[in-house]
């Protein structure tokens, strides 16, 4: 693997953005910019590609050099790993701040929206981790919003309801073991973290502002909800029983 440093590097980042691209050199340009206009000043980018194949590389140094007073790591893979989380853990491994953003390549972060997210932090310190409202949007434009239900353990066994782009304790990232990446998860390490941290006793908090915009693409999660997840829904019984089942009961009113 490939480590390069793109821009200044800060002495003590309090945020880390963790930008994950494979194949997206159409897109990771905005991301990428997304992160360098932010109204943060501490602030670092990992950038983790998983073995692109196109031009992704080369317009993460390009647009990296247009913003040198962002401070950028570039994580080169060799290998792709097949799975975001895979890739997540690697950036979280050469991750400084104390908090970490998720971002993938084909989305973006509002200018307000990490420092509202560090202000519901600081509002209570025992959260795991805050998100706010998400845009979705394709390429006719607007089409909805995400994570706009507050947090809830027994909204879980429903299925997920929080996006991947929220800012987390980089502290009560590790204490779960960071993103579980069993393959059998078909994508949904997002959902599997918050079950992790559900298990564990911890907690989000919502902030009722749009901080994020969500590209909707035929490839994207939001798309293929429609495929069979029984496998995974079979994995994340058995990894998180007392979040999955114990919900389920209270509200059949079983055992």
């Amino acid at each position: 693997m490939n480590v390069e440093q793109l821009g200044a590097e800060h002495a003590e980042p309090r945020v880390s953005v963790l930008l994950m691209v494979f194949n997206h050199a159409d897109l990771v340009a905005t991301a990428i910019r997304s992160v360098a206009f932010a109204d943060v000043a501490d602030v670092e980018l990992i950038v983790v590609d998983d073995a692109s194949i196109d031009q992704s590389v080369q317009v993460v140094r390009e647009v990296c050099a247009e913003v040198p007073w962002l401070d950028a790591k570039l994580l080169q893979r060799s290998v792709n790993s097949g799975l975001p989380a895979v890739a997540r853990n690697l950036a979280l491994e050469h991750a400084r701040g104390e908090l970490v953003f998720i971002l993938d390549a084909d989305n973006s972060v509002l200018p307000l929206g990490i420092p509202k997210l560090a202000a519901a932090l600081e509002g209570d310190l025992d959260a795991a981790f805050a998100y706010g409202l998400i845009e979705k949007f394709d390429a006719r434009g607007s089409i909805g919003l995400e994570s706009w239900l507050d947090w809830d353990p027994e909204r879980l066994p429903y299925g997920n309801y929080i996006d991947a782009m929220a800012l987390i304790r980089r502290a009560a990232l590790e204490a779960v073991g960071g993103y579980p990446d069993q393959q059998s998860l078909a994508g949904w390490e997002d959902f599997a973290l918050w079950l992790a941290m559900a298990e564990a006793g911890m907690h989000g908090v919502r902030v009722p502002d749009i901080v994020g915009r969500y590209r909707v693409s035929q490839y994207s999660m939001l798309s293929i909800t429609g495929i069979d997840h029984s496998t995974t829904w079979t994995t994340l019984l058995r990894k998180y029983p007392r979040t999955l089942e114990s919900a389920a009961k209270r509200r059949t009113g079983a055992g």
